[in-house]
């Protein structure tokens, strides 16, 4: 059984998109979370994503509350407090508060709340993608801007209206004049909201435009959700809505994308390669789903008006997975309908977009040279974006400060037009080898000259941090975490049965004596006490290893022997030993998830070795 979290303020009965519809599919996908499947599973309503609030938000390394008391639920670590308050359906994350709406909608399923993905994707930092073909939800753990985003507060009350405005200021960019310059368009934004909410108030008050019934006051309320926070690119979307008398009012949605190291805004085409026809390809998909939104019901048969095309300059903003285009109230549906977003996955966009813009398509990630290092896993790929125009004799020239860190993968140009003269933007793509730090230097000049007549202006220092990635295996059911090298994605698979916490490895051949063999096995062996009792028994084996205390209960892992493996699997048998290479090391990393005190230090002597 589950209820929906009805939302019951008129606001937000304005502020709500209705849910996308899709063919019958699985309600109960399962969830991977960067690449390791969670036991818990995700829960799909009206095409809507929910995901297991509790679970992942501790598999985050969140603390997760409940209070009776005031029904709400927080969910907490050092630099972000987001409270749910369930009953008055809004979310204070930090210092912004607002509305539960679209995508962020709760749901309760059993006594278990779930959250839907668009509260993820803007607050906990996931991208959330939806394989329907192969039945899981897949949840990646994205890098956020190195920005703070404060919340401006605007809020007065008279018998004419009632103003509330909420819009974000940005700090922590290298670029003063661009972090003002975007900073002035929110804050311009919001005092716009504001003089509109005055004029509707005086007019209500000359007009007596109020009916029987109806508040007779004006309202304005303006707020903003962030989209898209990463990869030195900011969009954000901003709702407002205006009752200016009548039987309900208004809302109007604005987006805008902003390239935080130029401030250059951007509308949809500037995404797109010159020729490409983004237009006919969105306004497909957009067809396409309008019709299957009015065959599941979610939309009325009879629109206002017949869906032809986008227009070149539509209103879109940027999703964690997605370029998000939008209609207003009344444009095709009624009033109901409310605001209509179609959101168009940047993989199948992949061909069309621009060099600039083709990491959003899990291309190469974006380097930056801001003084600050540019973070790369080793295997990732970075890319360098610069123009010239070689037409003039200038070239660029490059120098890698430590090679062994990274290599260079790739480099082309694409013209900027046909005409004679013409500049070109030059594309670079690093691929990084091994941890550690280099510099890659990039110079302008002609050769003739030589390197030394390139001046500081056109001399550009990229400064990037090659990373092992690690793969987090976590167990919701006891609260700890491990770190695993990489490259354990897709071959293992993470269980909580019969007691105990266990690694797998997926057996690949249907011919191998066992199939999906453990590689570790945790469990909970008892308190302290209990623990320094056995362990110090003389003459009596003892297999098991502590590996830390929670909650008074020690947890330890139990011996795995040899390869389960013969000449009949070869291939699983060399994948279980390199992965059993590297698992003393994923057991010394286990933590706690809520308390790391209390955990085994990697190197310290244990009990019972």
């Amino acid at each position: 059984m589950y209820k929906k979290v009805i939302l019951g303020a008129v606001i937000l009965l304005i502020l709500l998109a209705p849910a996308f519809g899709f063919a019958a599919v699985d309600n109960r996908p399962a969830i991977e979370l960067n690449g390791v499947k969670m036991q818990a599973a995700a829960h799909i309503d009206g095409g809507n994503v929910y995901l297991p609030l509790r679970a992942l938000g501790e598999a985050l390394g969140y603390k997760i509350g409940w209070s009776e008391k005031d029904g709400t639920v927080s969910v907490f670590k050092p630099g972000k407090n987001i409270v749910i308050d369930l009953q008055n359906n809004k979310v204070t994350a930090n210092d912004h508060v607002y509305y539960i709406s679209g995508d962020d909608g709760g749901t309760i399923v059993g006594d278990r709340t779930y959250m839907g993905a668009g509260f993820f994707s803007g607050n906990l930092g996931l991208k959330v993608f939806w394989d329907r073909q192969g039945g899981k939800i897949e949840l990646e753990s994205i890098k956020e801007n190195a920005i703070s985003i404060k919340t401006v507060k605007e809020a007065s009350e008279n018998d004419k209206i009632k103003i509330t405005l909420q819009y974000p200021q940005i700090e922590g960019l290298d670029d003063k004049v661009v972090q003002d310059g975007i900073n002035s368009t929110f804050k311009e934004l919001a005092g716009a909201a504001r003089n509109e909410g005055l004029k509707n108030a005086g007019a209500m008050e000359q007009d007596n435009s109020g009916y029987a019934g109806s508040p007779n006051k004006c309202e304005t309320y303006f707020d903003y959700r962030l989209k898209y926070n990463q990869n030195g690119f900011l969009s954000v979307v901003f709702v407002n809505y205006q009752y200016a008398g009548g039987a309900h009012g208004l809302t109007a949605q604005t987006s805008h994308t902003f390239n935080l190291k130029t401030g250059e805004e951007y509308r949809l085409g500037d995404l797109f390669k010159n020729g490409a026809d983004y237009v006919s390809f969105i306004s497909g998909i957009v067809s396409g789903e309008i019709k299957e939104r009015m065959a599941e019901g979610l939309l009325p048969e009879n629109p206002l008006a017949p869906f032809k095309t986008i227009k070149e300059d539509q209103d879109f903003y940027l999703s964690n997975g997605a370029v998000v285009v939008y209609f207003q109230q009344y444009e095709y549906f009624p009033y109901a309908a409310g605001i209509l977003e179609f959101p168009v996955e940047f993989s199948v966009l992949k061909d069309m977009l621009k060099p600039d813009f083709s990491f959003l398509a899990g291309g190469a990630k974006l380097l930056e040279a801001s003084g600050t290092p540019n973070t790369l896993d080793t295997g990732e790929t970075g890319r360098v974006i610069l123009k010239g125009n070689s037409t003039t004799g200038y070239t660029w020239h490059y120098t890698i400060e430590n090679g062994d860190v990274v290599k260079l993968d790739s480099g082309y140009n694409v013209r900027d037009s046909g005409m004679i003269g013409a500049g070109s933007t030059f594309i670079w793509d690093f691929k990084a080898l091994q941890a550690g730090r280099t510099k890659i230097t990039f110079k302008y000049y002609r050769e003739w000259e030589g390197e030394a007549s390139a001046t500081a202006d056109n001399t550009v220092e990229y400064l990037i941090q090659v990373e092992e990635p690690k793969l987090c295996l976590v167990s919701e059911k006891y609260g700890f975490s491990m770190e695993a090298p990489a490259f354990w994605k897709g071959k293992v698979e993470v269980n909580e049965e019969n007691g105990s916490f266990t690694v797998r490895h997926v057996t690949a051949s249907k011919n191998a004596p066992i199939q999906n063999p453990v590689i570790i096995n945790i469990i909970q062996y008892g308190s302290v006490a209990k623990w320094e009792q056995d362990s110090k028994k003389e003459n009596e084996p003892f297999p098991y290893e502590k590996l830390g205390v929670i909650d008074g209960k020690v947890f330890a892992s139990v011996f795995t022997f040899s390869s389960p493996y013969d000449d009949n699997s070869p291939a699983d048998q060399k994948e279980y030993a390199e992965i059993m290479s590297s698992a003393e090391t994923v057991l010394k990393s286990f933590r706690p998830l809520n308390n790391q005190d209390n955990a085994a230090k990697p190197g310290m002597e244990q009990s019972g070795k």
